[in-house]
């Protein structure tokens, strides 16, 4: 046993050692000025030290701030102090990503020359929030006995004791005054994702559809907080809440929103996020998500002056005539082998991609131009062709539905030249 013992007291020594080493291999890294206090903060000082030039005078960095008199308890985990201690300067906080924040609020300080002290976050952000006439501690939130509204509800606790540090139960009894009511509403108005809220001198009653439970309360919840409490991105995956001293929403206060399409399906490469919306929608919406066709499929690509005849490193004249009618040709094959193989336009063959090609290199003849000054945007250019040729091929082919992009030089839309009702838009957000 004592052999045990002995063992297991020299590996705790050994791995005390080789930590204490890595932590001074570490240091010994940065620049002579910077001292971190926990291994945490290696990569905010590791940043400073490459973002500036020369630190200005020596600076201590960590979250282990008890040796130097500074209290992080009551900070928010993404807060910080930066605080002059006389012959260095300070930052601390709570967790590395408070250390994090700190080391570029620092650095712009220092870039400017004026470095001050500073308190992020010390409690909630909002130093006091009334619902009703009422401090928020007094609320209990009540919601439906469903899993997915339960989850929405814990979510507003949560976002309401980080924003103010008021800790709010949730509840599946009826409603008593003073309330925060979460409940799903059957009314078609508010179709998938919609929600409203409204406030008297009860509460807070926010409605959400219930008609795609699996992300509709969650969106209402969130954004009545970016909305109403001025907190950044939430729906986004961001959470950037702004400071107050007070804010205060008052009884008769309401709002309402809606989704602006029937059904939205985003797609790519680099990140899937079908998983937001259920099958029910997504099958009232095959296969319509546009990717570069006319680069894809090589449509009109013998005018193309790019090597592999596609419009991969080029555009092409989309109001030039000749280009209008093979482009038409062409697509118009296109149609036709997908028919003879089987698939029928209009039913299980809805859509025909005629996104533009990657790049921005617009063509600038005369024509193209003076249709850019008028409209102000590319995308006039291609809708004008557009518009034409599916209601041209719509003659023959019934049901077809045709994609062009918002994209390089297009997200800007025309003055007054409008999309049909053959046309989508897929808007490509990078």
């Amino acid at each position: 046993m004592k052999k045990i013992m002995s063992f297991l007291f020299a590996a705790i020594i050994l791995a005390s050692v080789l930590a204490s080493c890595a932590s001074l291999e570490s240091q010994s890294s940065l620049d002579p000025n910077i001292t971190v206090t926990s291994s945490d903060a290696t990569d905010a000082a590791a940043w400073l030290d490459e973002r500036l030039d020369a630190i200005p005078g020596r600076l201590v960095i960590g979250t282990d701030s008890a040796a130097y008199g500074v209290d992080v308890s009551a900070l928010a985990d993404d807060g910080y102090i930066i605080r002059d201690l006389g012959e260095e300067t300070a930052i601390f906080a709570k967790t590395a990503a408070g250390l994090d924040r700190a080391a570029r609020k620092y650095a712009k300080m220092a870039e400017a020359g004026a470095i001050y002290d500073v308190v992020y976050r010390e409690g909630g952000a909002i130093k006091k929030l009334i619902l009703a006439g009422r401090d928020i501690s007094e609320y209990t939130i009540y919601t439906q006995d469903e899993e997915k509204i339960l989850a929405s509800a814990a979510d507003l606790a949560a976002h309401i004791k980080t924003a103010c540090g008021a800790e709010l139960a949730v509840s599946t009894d009826t409603p008593a005054a003073p309330y925060i009511a979460l409940e799903y509403s059957d009314d078609p108005a508010l179709r998938t994702v919609g929600s409203r809220w409204s406030v008297d001198e009860n509460g807070l009653t926010i409605e959400c559809s219930g008609a795609y439970k699996r992300s509709s309360s969650l969106y209402a919840v969130r954004r009545f907080l970016e909305t109403r409490l001025d907190w950044y991105g939430l729906v986004s995956g961001f959470e950037d809440l702004a400071d107050a001293d007070l804010v205060e929403i008052a009884a008769g206060e309401s709002g309402e929103e809606n989704v602006c399409f029937e059904w939205a399906v985003t797609h790519g490469g680099w990140a899937c996020l079908y998983d937001r919306f259920d099958n029910d929608i997504q099958d009232t919406a095959p296969d319509r998500h546009t990717c570069h066709g006319m680069q894809n499929n090589k449509f009109a690509g013998e005018l193309s002056e790019s090597p592999n005849k596609d419009w991969a490193t080029d555009q092409p004249c989309w109001l030039d005539e000749e280009f209008y009618a093979v482009s038409l040709e062409d697509i118009g094959a296109y149609i036709q082998r997908r028919a003879k193989g089987g698939q029928t336009p209009g039913e299980d063959f809805v859509f025909v991609d005629l996104g533009a090609g990657d790049n921005g290199y617009w063509c600038e003849c005369k024509d193209c131009m003076n249709l850019l000054r008028k409209e102000g945007s590319y995308a006039a250019h291609i809708l004008k062709w557009a518009n034409r040729l599916s209601e041209e091929l719509n003659k023959t082919y019934k049901g077809l539905n045709y994609g062009v992009f918002a994209y390089a030089g297009t997200n800007r839309p025309p003055k007054t030249i409008k999309p049909n009702d053959h046309l989508y838009v897929t808007y490509c957000f990078d």
